[in-house]
């Protein structure tokens, strides 16, 4: 019998990219677009987070080919145009919203030369949920779970649930590491606190994995269609994970200028 795999893919935005800053989280429509039907086209079933856990611990059924699409932050640009494309293709999502930010602007990533970028609003985030997508909690302030003490790991995980479940009017159940980064005590919060939870890490899910470490193949802009199912397949595209560590040693053995540039492949 054929194991039960689950390819979760992890987006960010989805709309106009900024080449000049380095835009390297936001798919363009059309292209979102050709993903989306791509994986209709080859039977795979959007698929809500709970119903992994209910068919690992209860034994309920899933579709064929199941796929769980999630976006991380909460981008505007995702209600705008990410979620009225998976809408008109019948595929449910999951939302990772940082509850004290909604309306607001992802400082986060403009600290790392990323463009300034509008976030999802509490009114969108309850419009959308009442169109079947799912909502979940990437904490309050996208902080560094890593870096936190003991009370402000729990205000910000504890504290993200209540703010989701006020405006949602129900108990959101999923979680995501901002910057996929976390310690023992950031996990075993998230443990107590949410069903499940997503990481960075690489690879497929399957039964025995962990419910509260999921793996996700991240999907940036510009990928191939033969990339994009290289992910789907395996979790991630090992062919341009070995291009990338080749590039990185030759630049260790060699002086920069003698290496033709080389567009990196991002997992």
């Amino acid at each position: 019998m054929v194991p039960v795999k689950l390819p979760v893919l992890m987006y960010h935005d989805v709309g106009r990219s900024v080449p000049e800053v380095g835009d390297g989280l936001t798919v363009a429509p059309w292209e979102f677009e050709s993903q989306i039907a791509w994986l209709a086209g080859h039977g795979y079933t959007g698929i809500a987070p709970l119903e992994w856990v209910a068919w690992r611990d209860q034994g309920q059924a899933l579709p064929e080919k199941p796929v769980l699409i999630t976006f991380d932050d909460g981008y505007s640009g995702v209600a705008r145009y990410g979620l009225p494309i998976l809408q008109r293709h019948g595929f449910r999502a999951t939302v990772f919203v940082v509850t004290q930010r909604l309306g607001c602007w992802n400082t986060w990533d403009q600290s790392s030369g990323y463009a300034a970028k509008p976030l999802m609003s509490a009114s969108e985030v309850v419009y959308w949920a009442g169109r079947g997508f799912e909502f979940g909690c990437h904490t309050r302030t996208h902080a560094n779970l890593a870096s936190l003490s003991e009370d402000e790991i729990e205000n910000e995980i504890l504290g993200s649930r209540h703010d989701l479940a006020k405006i949602l009017r129900r108990r959101p159940t999923a979680f995501a590491y901002p910057w996929g980064s976390f310690n023992k005590s950031a996990y075993s919060y998230v443990r107590k606190t949410f069903e499940i939870a997503f990481s960075i890490r690489r690879g497929l899910n399957f039964r025995g994995t962990d419910l509260h470490l999921m793996r996700r193949a991240a999907v940036r802009p510009r990928h191939s269609m033969l990339d994009f199912a290289t992910r789907m397949a395996f979790g991630s595209n090992p062919a341009g994970r070995f291009d990338a560590a080749l590039t990185s040693m030759a630049r260790r053995l060699c002086p920069a200028e003698c290496i033709p540039h080389t567009r990196r492949t991002l997992d």
